[in-house]
């Protein structure tokens, strides 16, 4: 699964282009509006119905809070973005599928996004639970190995929704907050439920 702490922007721009198997890799230089452009009404070759079902699936993955959700920060259309321009011809096909799938949860015979959002995190709770879920197998990740989750494709298709999120302007500027590092340390800085995560290295 994606770890921020230890990424930049140029590596979490790598890594996004890594999930969606891109062929050629974007220069050091480029950002994600010239990688993924944020543009209203884009679907990226979706049909109607699988967009919406990607704008209500990264809705719950990343709500809306006191700050921006998925939706918000523009998350499903640069995840279009990436599939039009980016996403190799396997995993343009394989995160198409994850989409289908979450719409194919048993909602009453109604679409995924037209469902109550409560029975939309219900859903996608349970279908998010048994994908993750460990699968015994194991693949080499340098310096050691990591147990690949149930249902490796939806895995990308979480990571690459938190990506995005991560590298929007509403994360870096509302959700992160930036520690200066040499900085002073305060241990037992207590932790409550309005404690935001604390982003360490983020490179503008």
């Amino acid at each position: 699964m994606l770890q921020l702490a230890d990424l930049d922007r140029r590596a979490l721009l790598a890594r996004t282009l890594a999930l969606v198997g891109a062929s050629a890799a974007a220069s050091a230089c480029q950002t994600l509006d010239a990688v993924a452009p944020l543009e209203a009404g884009a679907d990226g070759g979706l049909s109607a119905r699988q967009m919406a079902t990607l704008r209500a699936a990264a809705g719950r993955i990343i709500p809306q809070t006191d700050t921006a959700g998925a939706i918000e920060a523009g998350v499903p259309e640069r995840f279009a973005g990436l599939l039009a321009a980016w996403a190799s011809p396997a995993s343009r096909t394989a995160l198409v599928a994850v989409i289908d799938r979450i719409d194919a949860l048993p909602g009453g015979g109604l679409p995924f996004a037209v469902l109550p959002a409560a029975r939309q995190h219900e859903l996608l709770a349970a279908f998010d639970a048994e994908a993750m879920r460990p699968s015994g197998t194991f693949v080499l990740a340098f310096p050691s190995t990591r147990e690949l989750p149930v249902d490796p494709d939806y895995a990308r298709f979480k990571d690459l929704v938190v990506a995005l999120y991560y590298m929007s302007q509403p994360a870096m500027t509302e959700e992160l907050r930036y520690v200066h590092v040499p900085g002073r340390w305060d241990p037992s800085i207590p932790v409550t439920p309005e404690t935001r995560p604390w982003g360490e290295t983020v490179t503008i």
